[in-house]
């Protein structure tokens, strides 16, 4: 199997299995040792252009090799530039962290490899299968990324790309965020069906086009946080269906997009989801308007006791099923004898 992984461009970091593959890049897992110990990290690679068909795309549209090499370049150039302003963000501990780059070109045809080098983390779609979070998780996640996001904002940058597949879980049990900026740069090159599936938590003044500001990113986390509360499900996707259509989405983007309200995420308690519903209003304006007040809202409002106190409540009364399905036993309690008290002489 090692002969079909790619060799990594740093000697001291071997690249042992793959972990993942997604619309712009693979990830792999990448082994280090040093006296005896083992150290790990995950290697991104980046392909530009992604394939022979978006080479050829491009090259329908431009004149000469010349034009379609500088526009592949351009993109090369955007991307070193998204992954440098990670650097900034190293040590962090709600953002994944960059630990080093290089760029790879052909020598053959026009193509380029971006590898990147990052923290070893858990994607948040493998800690979340098969799981459902309780309201206390999700909204130590949303505190979690709104951390990040305080962050961002004293760099005056916007991530522009929340969502699940962009959330990682730290061995500690911390929410990070990460890939800033650019899946943006590379949907460039991607043909409108594709960038459909790149709309779901996109805020509506980003879908129109219009001028748009770090509450984008708000609207962004909003969303996630409504479809963990709402049976994996974002607004207006119906949720006893079993099976969700491409059709059932576009709807629902369309419903979305034109300004309707969303229903209540149904597994949210009230006051967490009248939170969840303020980030991702349709207006901005209407929205919480910085991470800071979005995050202290909810200690603010007292959510966190009121969910653990749900917490209490839901886990005794299983406790006292549990304990009245369960045989009869008869408890004992030793009593200490009155001759063993000290005695004063």
């Amino acid at each position: 199997m090692d002969k079909e992984l790619p060799i990594s461009p740093w000697p001291e970091w071997k690249i042992v299995s793959k972990i993942g593959e997604g619309s712009f890049g693979r990830v792999y897992k990448a082994q280090r040792t040093e006296k005896g110990r083992s150290f790990y990290s995950a290697i991104k690679i980046i392909t530009i252009p992604a394939s022979k068909g978006e080479l050829d795309s491009v090259r329908s549209e431009s004149g000469d090799e010349k034009s379609v090499r500088g526009y592949f370049e351009n993109l090369v150039e955007e991307c070193i530039q998204e992954v440098s302003t990670m650097e900034y963000f190293r040590g962090n501990s709600h953002i994944v962290s960059v630990e080093d780059y290089k760029v790879m070109e052909y020598l053959d045809e026009i193509g380029w490899d971006i590898f990147i080098r990052m923290e070893y983390l858990t994607s948040f779609m493998e800690y979340y299968a098969g799981k459902n979070l309780t309201e206390k998780e999700v909204m130590k996640l949303g505190i979690d990324l709104c951390r990040s996001l305080e962050y961002c904002g004293q760099l005056h940058i916007i991530h522009r790309d929340i969502k699940p597949e962009n959330i990682f879980v730290s061995r500690f049990g911390d929410f990070k965020l990460g890939d800033f900026g650019i899946a943006r740069e590379l949907e460039k090159t991607m043909s409108t069906l594709s960038k459909k599936g790149t709309y779901s938590y996109m805020a509506p003044e980003m879908y129109r086009g219009e001028q748009y500001d770090s509450r984008v990113d708000i609207y962004a986390l909003g969303l996630v946080l409504y479809k963990l509360m709402n049976h994996n499900r974002l607004p207006f996707l119906n949720l006893e269906k079993q099976l969700i259509t491409y059709r059932d989405k576009e709807n629902a983007l369309t419903r979305r997009m034109s300004g309707e309200t969303p229903p209540p995420p149904v597994d949210a308690g009230e006051a967490f989801g009248s939170v969840i519903l303020k980030a991702c209003a349709y207006d901005a304006k209407e929205r919480y308007q910085t991470p800071d007040k979005f995050g202290k809202h909810w200690k603010k409002s007292g959510m966190e006791r009121q969910i653990e106190n749900r917490e209490f409540m839901r886990n005794r009364n299983q406790w006292r099923k549990d304990l009245f399905r369960s045989p009869c036993r008869s408890f004992s309690r030793r009593v200490q004898p009155d001759s063993w008290q000290e005695r004063v002489s």
